[in-house]
């Protein structure tokens, strides 16, 4: 019977981001041997339409198309600082340590970032946020 669907044998959603990847490039190989995509879809336990979106990435892009890719929101995204704020930060951050100006410690800790943003903006962000700040400016992860 022409037209059915079959459903996927298992949900790809729940391998690893490297297990996504290598599924992706089999599924274009095989395709680029001459397999049809519902073929390849059946073989890999995927859909259809799945297959048929990796051949749509690699002729758009090629291999690299397929590679595996940041999850989530960009990071940059959904801030509350504006830009002028956080360049203030920025630079208060680089020129100073957080005893220089009242705020506890010697070294910069995503603490002491919480703290300086709150006094400064009377806005005190989550943990993660405030790590999430530290990373788009450039600090490192050791906060």
């Amino acid at each position: 019977m022409t037209g059915t669907y079959e459903k996927p044998q298992t949900d790809a959603r729940s391998l690893s981001q490297d297990e996504q990847e290598a599924l992706r490039i089999r599924g274009v190989e095989l395709v680029l041997e001459g397999q049809s995509k519902a073929a390849v879809a059946k073989e890999l336990g995927v859909g259809r339409r799945q297959v048929h979106r990796w051949m749509e990435r690699y002729d758009e892009g090629g291999w690299e198309a397929l590679s595996k890719r940041r999850r989530g929101r960009s990071l940059g995204s959904q801030v509350v600082l504006s830009a002028q704020q956080q360049q203030r930060l920025i630079t208060m951050i680089k020129n100073n340590r957080p005893d220089e100006l009242g705020i506890p410690g010697s070294q910069w800790t995503y603490e002491a970032a919480r703290d300086l943003i709150e006094r400064e903006y009377g806005w005190r962000p989550a943990r993660t946020t405030a790590g999430h700040y530290l990373r788009l400016w450039g600090f490192p992860r050791t906060y």
